[in-house]
């Protein structure tokens, strides 16, 4: 999981953090915390032989509860990157902050990824001056040839833009 805040107009991503995750809250979740506090009260009714039955209102407070625990635990993670963001000059309402899966992160980092210029694309592809060099000091007319027009094809395979 990773937290990610982006530029809402643009989608420029502003600062990305990895770990932490949404708490959703999961029904099974509710029904072992309002049964935590049902064996709770049982134990300090059980003297009047009384036994509390979970109902629908129990059941709804606890999930609110829990929702709300879940929910401040998703803004304090997210906060850092939010307070990150406007500390570097954006507004509230020029960012957006998130968690996203692996697949979404993925499409962000593409889409952010500058694409490499003309010249890095050369640069990656000319043969190394040296094969230049050790024909000069060779005196070899064909390996400087050869250089000369390796170079030549990458830069007709790259041309400027």
């Amino acid at each position: 999981m990773y937290r990610v805040c982006l530029e809402k107009l643009t989608g420029k991503l502003i600062e990305m953090q990895s770990g932490g995750k949404e708490q959703p809250v999961t029904e099974e979740q509710v029904l072992i915390a309002v049964m935590a506090d049902i064996v709770e009260l049982n134990r300090n009714l059980a003297a009047n032989k009384q036994i509390l039955q979970p109902t629908q209102t129990m059941l709804d407070q606890k999930r609110n509860t829990l929702t709300k625990i879940a929910e401040d635990y998703e803004a304090a993670n997210l906060n850092t990157l939010k307070q990150n963001a406007i500390n570097a000059g954006y507004t509230s309402r020029q960012i957006e902050v998130k968690f996203v899966d692996e697949t979404e992160w993925q499409s962000i980092l593409a889409a952010n990824t500058p694409s490499p210029t003309y010249a890095e694309l050369r640069a990656r592809e000319y043969p190394p001056i040296t094969d230049y060099l050790d024909g000069v000091v060779k005196g070899d007319q064909a390996q400087i040839d050869a250089y000369i027009a390796a170079c030549l094809a990458v830069k007709e395979k790259y041309p400027k833009e």
